[in-house]
């Protein structure tokens, strides 16, 4: 009997992610976007953390599968880079960083604006998974990818701060990288990795 988990966005490329990820293991895993289960709201993200907008979003996808009576796991997740000579900015803000939502050549540059003269330019791209599980529980796994922003745009691919960040002990930028070497990197690839490891989604 399939499993159902909805994991709480409406980009199909993400519960590909998962689907790949979870498919030798655990096969009787369904994943679906929310749309795929009717959920259309517009969430707002208000929190002050990506924990926190996690479970919002994740909150309010498991409440509408409550209301139509449809018995599934919601996984949500929040995530975005935080740079540390900047007190951890963008963070929550980092799709909007420069004002605009989603404009990622603003953000760019005034991430390279910030960072001008600094010398420290570690950073990590966060992704904070919130897991709800049919029966209400809820747990929470963070992944990171540590790395560096370099001072130059580089590369085509990828999206947002792709071109600035260089993973640790890498030379290319996720932007130069193809997505399969990218995902192997990356700050969601290593959540849904503990999220494997602790067989969460074994647990409903």
């Amino acid at each position: 009997m399939k499993k159902l988990v909805v994991i709480a966005t409406g980009n199909a490329g993400k519960v590909r992610e998962f689907a790949q990820a979870f498919q030798n293991s655990d096969p009787d895993l369904e994943f679906k976007t929310q749309k795929e289960v009717g959920f259309t709201e517009d969430v707002d993200e208000n929190g002050n953390t990506f924990k926190e907008n996690a479970w919002i979003k994740a909150r309010a996808v498991a409440d509408f599968l409550k209301s139509r009576n449809i018995v599934g796991t919601v996984i949500a997740d929040d995530s975005g880079l935080e740079v540390n000579a900047l007190g951890g900015a963008p963070g929550v803000h980092s799709a909007r960083y420069a004002g605009e939502h989603g404009n990622s050549r603003l953000n760019n540059e005034k991430l390279l604006r910030e960072l001008s003269g600094v010398s420290d330019r570690s950073a990590r791209f966060v992704c904070q998974l919130c897991i709800v599980h049919a029966n209400g529980k809820v747990d929470y796994v963070e992944g990171e990818c540590p790395g560096d922003i370099i001072e130059d745009l580089r590369g085509s691919e990828g999206f947002g701060y792709d071109p600035l960040f260089v993973a640790k002990g890498k030379t290319l930028t996720f932007a130069e990288m193809s997505l399969e070497e990218k995902q192997a990197l990356s700050h969601r690839g290593h959540a849904i990795e503990i999220l494997k490891s602790r067989k969460i989604l074994a647990e409903f």
